[in-house]
């Protein structure tokens, strides 16, 4: 983050989060959920750019996703394509095809330093925020933050 202020470089998050992955603990059990949760996790790390972007788990089935460089339309692409890949896979464990969807929210940085202040925490907040947007939406979608974005 203090290099995309320094050089005025665009940087955004995206926060996912596992569509009503409960269900896939009550139905199959844990032991088959941590491995669905593994097998996620690395679908997304091989769908992201190698050494420059970065996925890491956010809690529970929530994963963020870190993209520099990349400006808000590059961030819903990016998310696109996950969400995409993530709809399309057959998730097997312990002798279970599992099929889930997920849901992104995101927010990033403007290339102008001067805008505001860039913080971990108002990061993960607006795309909280635009996450919670894309579950009352309907799940399965992407959805980028917005100064006005109105949560129902």
């Amino acid at each position: 983050m203090k290099r995309s202020l320094r050089y005025g470089h665009a940087l955004h998050i995206a926060l996912c989060d596992i569509d009503r992955f409960k269900v896939v603990n009550d139905i199959y059990g844990h032991q088959v959920g941590d491995e669905v949760l593994k097998s996620f996790a690395e679908l997304m790390k091989s769908s992201v750019r190698h050494k420059v972007d970065w996925v890491a788990r956010y809690g529970g089935e929530e994963f963020v996703v870190v993209l520099p460089e990349k400006n808000a339309l590059g961030a819903e692409n990016v998310s696109e394509r996950l969400r995409d890949a993530i709809e399309e896979k057959r998730f097997d464990a312990r002798g279970k095809s599992i099929r889930i969807t997920a849901s992104f929210g995101i927010s990033g940085s403007r290339p102008d330093p001067s805008h505001r202040s860039l913080s971990p925490d108002i990061l993960l907040m607006e795309a909280d925020q635009s996450l919670l947007k894309a579950k009352q939406k309907g799940r399965n979608c992407v959805q980028i933050y917005t100064p006005d974005l109105v949560l129902m």
